[in-house]
């Protein structure tokens, strides 16, 4: 048994990850995005780790009896018992993510403590302090993105575009990316779909609908694309019973204050006992996240992923979140938050919704209407953002024009950019519905 302290490893891990892979494809896959072999510290489960990467990457079967044969290829005296007992103590491969998370702690714990000793070594040696220092950056820029889950091998431009050859679609597809059927399925056709890993910006003024809106396309989202698994909304300004009731208005084209009173008909009563009661709220979990700062927040989305998967993530004013640069003033904060959820979004694939508020200084555009340079704060949300979306209301300056306008100021991912639809709120329904604009808008 090695002397390295218990601290720095962590056997039952190091076997659980191997294990895991050698019973469920989805659990390599996984475990191979988070992990590398150098992270494992006992040279059996390092070196069968090697081979199912080798297996995994080269299209062939990960099994007890590949992987064998491939470390007794490496290391003749190998001892396959070995993966056979991964296998049976493996508590369930479902679990592959906390797994791979303790074997990673472990090994950053060992980085620290090999920084630390050469760092003590450099300076009983006199070596130049600006050196090690230099040094120093180095290593923790890499402990950083190994914190991070960023770091990756360089791949070839010709493999990349290989693979996605081969994913594209054989026949013609209306949409690129996910389907919502928000507003009989308008922003969906002006957008190309909603891609995953993309950090999707919605703004407007308050009291116009943000929230509303971006509620209605998270479970537009959800039930339109069930295998991709569940939605995550995180609520910074109301309670989880606030978002409840908001849905349950929602549905029955009610105000929430008429549904916190019981304002409600017998047939509304009813229809609201059976939407509870069947799987109409399902599919989308809700997270109060007052007070929770960006890492908690992503934090819980990864938790949530491995359970759950994950289909989209709603932050509902994302601004509110700590960011732990709060004393540096409103426009380094912001700009904290906005880089960590554009990182949320690459890191898991998951499409990040943020709502947004716009200043009051988009009254001085031309018809009222906002643009780039009106969102709060800080340029950085517009610069992190791969589309923003900004909601047009011109009922709310006077008149009686239900409608309300989305208008794309920003698309990196389908050139869209410039182009807007009309939707109305339809209260019979809870719903977004296709709107006509008006002669000459």
């Amino acid at each position: 048994m090695s002397k390295e302290p218990k601290l720095l490893y962590d056997e039952t891990l190091e076997e659980a990850v191997v294990g895991a892979c050698l019973v469920s494809p989805e659990a390599t896959e996984l475990a191979l995005s988070v992990l590398k072999p150098t992270d494992f510290f006992l040279p059996a489960y390092r070196l069968a780790f090697e081979n199912i990467k080798r297996l995994f990457h080269g299209g062939e079967t990960v099994d007890e009896i590949t992987v064998g044969s491939g470390c007794k290829a490496t290391k003749p005296d190998y001892d396959v018992q070995v993966l056979g007992r991964a296998i049976v103590r493996v508590p369930s491969a479902a679990g592959v993510g906390d797994y791979c998370e303790g074997v990673r702690k472990c090994a950053l714990g060992r980085a620290l403590r090999d920084l630390s000793l050469r760092i003590q070594g450099e300076l009983e040696r006199g070596k130049d302090a600006e050196e090690i220092l230099g040094w120093i950056t180095k290593e923790n820029d890499r402990i950083n993105s190994r914190l991070a889950g960023r770091e990756q091998e360089p791949e070839s431009l010709g493999d990349i575009a290989r693979c996605v050859e081969a994913g594209l679609p054989r026949v013609p597809v209306r949409l690129s990316g996910m389907a919502s059927g928000f507003a009989d399925g308008e922003l969906d056709t002006l957008v190309d779909g909603w891609t995953p890993g993309s950090l999707v910006v919605l703004s407007a003024r308050t009291s116009v609908g943000k929230s509303t809106a971006a509620f209605g396309l998270v479970r537009g989202l959800c039930q339109t694309n069930p295998h991709a698994g569940r939605s995550l909304i995180f609520t910074t300004e109301d309670s989880t019973r606030s978002k409840a009731l908001a849905a349950m208005g929602t549905e029955l084209g009610l105000s929430t204050r008429d549904v916190k009173r019981g304002n409600l008909a017998n047939s509304q009563r009813q229809k609201l006992k059976s939407l509870v009661e069947s799987d109409a709220f399902n599919g989308v979990d809700v997270v109060s996240a007052s007070g929770w700062s960006v890492d908690q927040v992503k934090a819980c989305a990864k938790r949530h992923q491995r359970k759950y998967g994950l289909c989209c993530i709603l932050v509902d004013m994302g601004a509110h979140l700590r960011s732990g640069l709060e004393g540096n003033g409103r426009v380094e904060h912001l700009e904290a938050i906005s880089k960590g959820l554009f990182n949320l979004a690459k890191e898991l694939n998951v499409l990040v919704i943020n709502t947004h508020q716009i200043n009051r200084a988009s009254t001085e555009n031309d018809g009222m209407k906002p643009e780039l340079h009106n969102l709060k704060g800080s340029g950085a949300i517009e610069e992190d953002a791969d589309l923003v979306l900004m909601l047009h209301r011109p009922g709310y300056f006077g008149g009686a024009d239900p409608r309300t306008e989305i208008i794309v100021k920003k698309d990196r991912l389908s050139g869209g950019a410039g182009q807007s639809c009309f939707v109305v709120y339809d209260k019979g329904t809870g719903r977004f519905k296709a709107a006509i604009p008006e002669a000459g808008r």
